[in-house]
């Protein structure tokens, strides 16, 4: 009985670091992958700030500061207004970390701009990132297969 609890125990174990690997692979380092390959087609341009300001979100677990900057363009012809994207994830809780970040952007400024063909009402800034989150999705892949490997290698009766 002893022996069968630990084959099911060590089959939960590697089960549940096969989940997490398949997850954090899948949905974070893949699709931020293709993300990253999509930039490849981006074209690069100009644009002038319209506005530069904050704006303060109140969500579900309280309030953040985020980065509002308009920015006037071109593509095929046609002049645009749409919001400039920083970075992945660029509202903040302190108010601080938003104000430093956007105090290169004053109104009246040119600024080169990356922009998506498919999406050109969607521009980023021309050194946007797409912050910390590939890079845990990384982290979480690697501690997953990690685990996954000493799950599979280890005698159940260790676990």
């Amino acid at each position: 009985m002893k022996t069968l609890r630990n084959i099911l125990f060590k089959l939960f174990v590697i089960l549940a670091f096969t989940l997490i690997f398949i997850v954090s692979v899948i949905g974070g380092v893949y699709g931020h992958y293709k993300k990253m390959d999509e930039r490849k087609t981006w074209i690069d341009s100009s644009g002038v700030i319209v506005s530069s300001s904050i704006s303060k979100v109140i969500r579900s677990k309280g309030i953040t500061y985020c980065p509002n900057i308009i920015v006037k363009y071109s593509f095929q012809e046609q002049s645009l207004n749409s919001q400039l994207i920083l970075e992945d994830g660029e509202c903040r809780p302190v108010k601080v970390f938003v104000k430093n970040n956007i105090e290169k952007y004053t109104k009246g400024m040119t600024i080169n701009i990356l922009m998506n063909p498919k999406k050109p009402t969607k521009i980023y800034a021309d050194d946007y990132s797409d912050g910390l989150m590939f890079y845990l999705m990384l982290l979480a892949s690697i501690i997953s297969f990690t685990g996954l490997f000493f799950a599979i290698i280890t005698p159940s009766n260790k676990l």
